[in-house]
């Protein structure tokens, strides 16, 4: 991660590490003490890494593409969610991909069309969203295709959180 921290941009860099934390190949305190340990020796990625560090909670999403939602949401200026935040609902615990805290908790949710399609799927997903309403949860629903127009990502984001806000 120190070699590839000099070359390529910040996002790139977050989805390698969140990737490679998913997979167990270091810990978050392993690649803080290795960052420290070649800081100020003229090595660049480090500087980055610690800059990333201190930004934000490294190994708490799922996948790459929470990491996508989340960037695309403070890229327009909106706070950073919290990722893989605990509901407490009557149907049991359950984790969201990212949320704005409320009450009431906005919650985003990503459905990619790999692990989210077919009818078992569907069905587990509407109970947990169901779930996530009766619990007094505002969802919205992240897809591949909603990620291509950011725009409107970000404005149904704002829109729940200024109709909370009012």
């Amino acid at each position: 991660m120190l070699d590839i921290a000099g070359v390529v941009d910040a996002l790139t860099l977050e989805l390698a590490i969140e990737d490679a934390l998913r997979r167990r190949l270091f810990s978050v305190g392993q690649l803080r003490w290795r960052a420290s340990a070649r800081s100020g020796r003229g090595h660049g990625g480090s500087a980055a890494i610690q800059e990333l560090l201190a930004r934000h909670d490294l190994g708490a999403t799922d996948t790459g593409w929470e990491l996508r939602v989340a960037r695309v949401l403070t890229d327009a200026g909106l706070p950073d969610p919290e990722r893989q935040l605990k509901v407490v609902t009557s149907l049991g615990d359950r984790y969201v991909d990212l949320a704005y805290p409320g009450p009431p908790l906005v919650a985003f949710e990503y459905d990619s069309d790999a692990w989210h399609s077919g009818v078992r799927r569907r069905h587990r997903d509407a109970a947990r969203r169901n779930a996530l309403h009766v619990a007094g949860c505002v969802v919205i629903e992240v897809t591949p295709s909603l990620m291509r127009d950011p725009g409107m990502l970000v404005s149904l984001a704002r829109g729940a959180l200024d109709r909370l806000a009012s």
